[in-house]
């Protein structure tokens, strides 16, 4: 169960993916900065365009996700 939600403001460009942590995260199409949130476990990831891979926020981060401002940590 993957769902999207696309933010066009125009302060912030990017895409916010909703998953489980055993859904397999997509790669095709997502934008470079892209946040990922497992819902059952509440992990965050960022997307890294270069390498089509997700890379884990690191314990005791926090990550904000605000179509105002932007994602912030």
């Amino acid at each position: 169960m993957v769902s999207y939600k696309n933010y066009t403001t125009q302060d912030l460009r990017g895409l916010d993916v909703r998953c489980l942590s055993t859904d397999e995260k997509p790669t095709s199409g997502i934008p470079n900065g892209a946040v990922c949130i497992e819902i059952d476990t509440g992990k965050g990831y960022l997307f890294d365009s270069d390498n089509d891979k997700w890379w884990e926020v690191p314990a005791g981060s926090s990550v904000v996700i605000n179509p105002a401002s932007g994602v912030s940590f």
